[in-house]
């Protein structure tokens, strides 16, 4: 069985709208028949590295929370916590208590001359 994830359904979610009204072609597919097996906390993981890679969310807002991504995707809280914890660990994002998730500000690197 394929799940079919819409990439504007957090967006969608936020706004109040249900996902049938949401255009379907801009998907993302979490495999839960995939042959190789990917665990789907990783296929959302890369989901997730993607958007912020290209800047789909604002990094002075919070992320789609926990329950948001859950519904979004159709996956179960641990997987989606699983997901998140492993882009903090990566410092990809950051947490604060009480306000939410947000994208972690770009590392500055330093080589030497």
């Amino acid at each position: 069985m394929r799940v079919r994830v819409l990439h504007d359904a957090v967006i969608a979610i936020a706004k109040g709208r249900k996902r049938e009204q949401i255009v379907e072609s801009r998907m993302t597919i979490v495999d839960r028949d995939s042959l190789q097996k990917i665990p789907l906390y990783f296929q959302l993981k890369q989901i997730l590295r993607e958007k912020i890679e290209n800047n789909e969310w604002n990094p002075k807002k919070p992320i789609p929370s926990e329950h948001e991504l859950q519904d979004a995707y159709g996956l179960s809280r641990t997987t989606v916590r699983q997901a998140l914890n492993e882009l903090v660990t990566e410092g990809r994002l950051i947490r604060y208590r009480g306000k939410g998730t947000f994208i972690a500000p770009p590392k500055l690197t330093h080589s030497p001359n």
